[in-house]
């Protein structure tokens, strides 16, 4: 009678990316296994990660490490996994900001820097970000990227908001976007201008997404 080989165990696979219940593992073994899951037309385990970064703080320097990934859809899910976990630790986050703002500038990848144009603008609270801040999203106005152009035109409404003495370099900076090549974008900053130069308006829902940022 013939007996059927045993089989040899494979390798722990990373997390499905529906989780049951809310159970995360207690060791992780590459972030950037995690990250690298699905390309960059899904968001990949990025929920996953962020969530696991709230429970575990320690690992977010592994997070902003998987930005130098050579894998380009691990780059695009690790910034939008730090997006959101910047909506809860932002102090934490900000202690990376050069290295955001250089991903910003630099990654051929338009999900890494939109999620980073979000990024700086739950990190607009903070003063000491503002230069260095206001400078990379201006930058990224002229982005090729719809999605980039959009969320810094909406990251520099914020911070004009916060500061109303940036307004006046804010508004001439985003007011050649009213005619930009995409509608969206072009409506857009048509609302973020009345929104700088009408502070009464209440931002739209969705525009701000930080638990911390309030009363604009």
């Amino acid at each position: 009678m013939k007996t059927t080989p045993s089989r040899r165990k494979s390798a722990p696979r990373a997390p499905k990316a529906k989780r049951e219940g809310n159970r995360l593992p207690a060791r992780v073994s590459s972030l950037r296994d995690w990250l690298g899951e699905g390309d960059l037309r899904s968001d990949g385990l990025a929920n996953q990660v962020a969530e696991l970064i709230g429970q575990r703080p320690g690992l977010l320097p592994d997070l902003i490490d998987a930005l130098t990934s050579e894998d380009p859809a691990a780059r695009g899910h690790a910034a939008d996994a730090l997006e959101k976990v910047a909506r809860t630790q932002p102090r934490e986050v900000m202690a990376f900001l050069p290295m955001l703002i250089r991903s910003a500038q630099r990654d051929p990848v338009g999900m890494v820097r939109w999620h980073i144009a979000m990024t700086l603008g739950h990190l607009a609270i903070f003063p000491e970000s503002i230069p260095k801040a206001l400078d990379a999203l201006i930058g990224l106005l002229s982005d090729r990227n719809a999605l980039v152009r959009s969320w810094a035109v909406t990251s520099l409404c914020i911070i004009s908001r916060l500061y109303p003495e940036q307004t006046e370099v804010v508004v001439d900076a985003a007011t050649p976007l009213v005619r930009d090549r995409s509608a969206a974008v072009s409506k857009r900053a048509r609302r973020a201008l009345e929104l700088m130069t009408i502070p009464a308006l209440a931002f739209p829902k969705g525009w701000i997404k930080s638990g911390h940022i309030h009363s604009l």
